[in-house]
């Protein structure tokens, strides 16, 4: 097994995974462990989507970590539909932020 195929294995069981609580240090009660929860797909087959706002000037474009789609941002205020399992990543990234649909 190449770790192409070993990667691609993890990902695909990483993503069916519920979201795993761990104590926090100082005793203030459980964090999440993991970034991304599970998430159902609706019943057409596809994961649903949320509207990410980009707030930095230039324009970029963004792999999801976890479908690998290409997002493309085109400077400061742009907004595009994201993947919500990639969204729960990029958001982790102050020129990200989720946003209401328009």
């Amino acid at each position: 097994m190449c770790c192409g195929s070993r990667r691609a294995a993890s990902r695909a069981a990483y993503a069916t995974q519920p979201t795993r609580t761990a104590p926090v240090a100082g005793g203030r009660g459980p964090a999440p462990e993991f970034a991304v929860p599970a998430v159902e797909r609706q019943a057409d087959g596809t994961f649903p989507t949320v509207v990410l706002s980009y707030r930095e000037a230039r324009t970029i474009r963004v792999r999801g970590p976890v479908t690998g789609r290409a997002y493309s941002f085109a400077g400061s205020g742009a907004v595009e539909r994201v993947d919500i399992r990639d969204a729960a990543v990029l958001v982790r990234n102050r020129a990200f932020r989720r946003c209401a649909p328009a």
